[in-house]
């Protein structure tokens, strides 16, 4: 069979490479918007500035919110060694654990060693030596849902036992 050529115009391949060279400046062009589009992936947003939040937190360490806050507050007559004693005798070691106080080892209530540097107390009441001895008289009245109960605290003793949880040393003062 005889060999039949196709007349070759310059006109048919000019268009063709045309055609190709702008596709090929297309495709870049869209290559380079597509790289300015921030993808639209809300966990991963979510996640890097839950990751941004948490590095802004940390730093140079914050003075305690609840400031100056001891026992030259409370009454006079406020006496933390009694309280001390009304710490072990009323059984709060039970649920609480206190630094300078020997006991079994609990973990159904908060440690009770740095309650000066609180901000607030039962996540409700801001932390003052007033509001701790209202707490300790009748914690369900304060809050209905905690797990403390009211031992039945008269206010003295409750006044005894915050000049003793106030007077706890923090756990800066012991490094």
């Amino acid at each position: 069979m005889p060999r039949v050529s196709m007349p070759r115009t310059r006109s048919r391949f000019s268009n063709v490479e045309q055609d190709l060279l702008n596709l090929r400046n297309s495709n870049q062009a869209l290559r380079q918007v597509d790289l300015l589009r921030i993808p639209a992936h809300p966990p991963l947003i979510m996640l890097g500035v839950a990751a941004l939040s948490l590095l802004a937190a940390c730093g140079e360490e914050r003075e305690p919110l609840a400031q100056g806050l001891s026992a030259s507050a409370l009454p006079q007559d406020a006496d933390s060694a009694r309280g001390r004693a009304l710490v072990v005798s009323r059984g709060c070691l039970a649920c609480h654990a206190i630094p300078t106080v020997r006991g079994p080892s609990s973990a159904v209530g908060p440690p009770l060693g740095e309650i000066g540097s609180q901000a607030y107390l039962t996540g409700l009441l801001p932390n003052t030596p007033a509001n701790l001895v209202r707490w300790l008289m009748d914690p369900p009245a304060i809050n209905p849902r905690t797990a403390m109960p009211n031992v039945g605290l008269t206010q003295t003793e409750a006044q005894d036992i915050a000049a003793f949880l106030l007077s706890q040393p923090s756990a800066k003062e012991d490094r």
